[in-house]
């Protein structure tokens, strides 16, 4: 009986190995997660069950492998690596590396400050974007430094970035600023160095060039604070063709010819003394003191023609001064004269003049039509707002237009026996035509 026993529970070991034997085989030609768990629930025991559990470990590795490949994220990877510290995949934490690396690039490039590229930098030396942080750190000084534009800033950048390729524009960018600088001294001092500090430089020609004229500015100051003949003759000796030379050659010829035509003209005193002078020395200094001598003239002979208020003694004026300013005026006023001469003595009543049209009311115009149907020259005058005086030979015909106001007419022919005439006239706007002719009556009754 003891036997038996033995014998049957041989062959339920027998029989139990070959199953899991089998089972381990499927799960192995599976290979799958749930098959591998299967087996260690069905057969926790058997002889396979570590190898069932180390490719169970191995498909959960490579399951989470490829989940932290897939996301790629530092997260997933450290994930990784708490769960396999033991994994032969030592890749995930070169990976978290080139993640760390790649998000701190992104950080610096998002900031875009000197600084944070610094950081990047210090954190990850041996980068390839390293020498990109560089460049950007070099870009954004470069950036503020022209800003600021300063010879200090634009000297600080050539010392941080001597290989730099803005080398030359620091440089370029230093002498500008110089320049700018010397031009505000403008001094002899200040453009010599200038020619020292940058010999090679462009505007050494236009520092030279300054420097000249500088002195030649000097030379004429002293000419001109001696201010004699023989000073600014030295000053065209040193400067025949300078900045001054034809005011220097201009004051020699004052002092020597025209200074002493000035003081006869002056000594003469007269309009014909001053007008001589100017015609021959239009431009000399002196030319305009003649002209406010014969201006002083013009106003003291209209004082004086405005004071007598004659006819001969405006005639007068207008001889002496044609093109005064008061020439207008002077005129006007003989004609004024003229007219009250007439009235003040014997004449004939002028009848008024024929009105051809009326115009708006808005016109402040007339329009007049004079003819002389006379056989003599004809005067006519017209005094009033505007005067004018209007001579017509026999049988001729003229247009004139005055503005709005009352006028005193007068008229007279160059005919013995004939009297002048004289009237006044309303001019409203509008045409006027006014016919003037001689009428025999009786004796000798002569009639325009």
């Amino acid at each position: 009986m003891k036997n038996h026993f033995v014998l049957v529970l041989a062959i339920l070991i027998l029989s139990g190995c070959a199953s899991a034997k089998r089972d381990y085989n499927a799960a192995k030609t599976s290979n799958k997660i749930g098959s591998y768990e299967a087996f260690l629930r069905k057969h926790p025991k058997s002889k396979y069950t570590v190898l069932a559990q180390k490719e169970v470990r191995d498909l959960y590795e490579v399951r989470d492998w490829t989940r932290a490949i897939r996301v790629n994220s530092i997260s997933e990877f450290k994930l990784f690596i708490q769960n396999y510290p033991f994994s032969s995949r030592l890749v995930a934490k070169r990976q978290i590396v080139v993640l760390e690396e790649k998000d701190a690039w992104a950080k610096a490039r998002k900031l875009h400050t000197i600084s944070a590229y610094e950081e990047f930098i210090r954190r990850y030396p041996a980068s390839t974007n390293v020498k990109d942080a560089r460049n950007y750190i070099e870009e954004i000084d470069w950036a503020s430094i022209q800003k600021t534009n300063t010879i200090s800033a634009y000297e600080g950048f050539i010392q941080r970035y001597p290989n730099s390729t803005r080398l030359s524009q620091a440089k370029q960018k230093i002498e500008e600023i110089d320049w700018k600088q010397t031009q505000k001294i403008d001094q002899i001092e200040s453009y010599q160095n200038f020619q020292n500090l940058y010999p090679d430089s462009r505007r050494v020609a236009d520092a030279e060039r300054r420097i000249l004229e500088i002195q030649d500015d000097k030379a004429w100051q002293n000419a001109s604070l001696l201010d004699t003949p023989s000073s600014y003759r030295n000053y065209l000796v040193s400067y025949a063709y300078g900045r001054h030379s034809e005011d220097a050659n201009r004051r020699i010829r004052e002092y020597t010819i025209v200074r002493p035509a000035w003081e006869k003209a002056k000594k003469k005193n007269t309009i014909v003394a001053y007008e001589g002078f100017i015609e021959k020395y239009p431009n000399s200094d002196y030319a305009l003191l003649a002209r406010e001598k014969i201006k002083a003239f013009e106003n003291s002979d209209w004082r004086t023609a405005k004071s007598k208020n004659t006819i001969d003694a405006f005639r007068r004026f207008l001889a002496k001064h044609p093109y005064s300013k008061y020439s207008s005026e002077a005129e006007k006023l003989i004609i004024d004269l003229e007219v009250n001469k007439i009235f003040s003595k014997e004449h004939g009543m002028l009848p008024p003049m024929s009105r051809t049209s009326f115009g708006d009311r808005y016109r402040a115009s007339n329009d007049i039509t004079i003819l002389n149907k006379t056989s003599y020259v004809l005067t006519v005058w017209y005094s009033g707002v505007e005067s004018v005086k209007i001579v017509l030979n026999p049988g001729g015909q003229t247009n004139v237009t005055l503005p709005n106001g009352n006028y005193k007419v007068a008229a007279s022919v160059k005919a013995s026996g004939v009297i002048p005439f004289a009237g006044k006239e309303t001019l409203e706007g509008g045409d006027y035509s006014s016919q003037f002719y001689i009428e025999t009556r009786r004796s000798s009754d002569w009639r325009y």
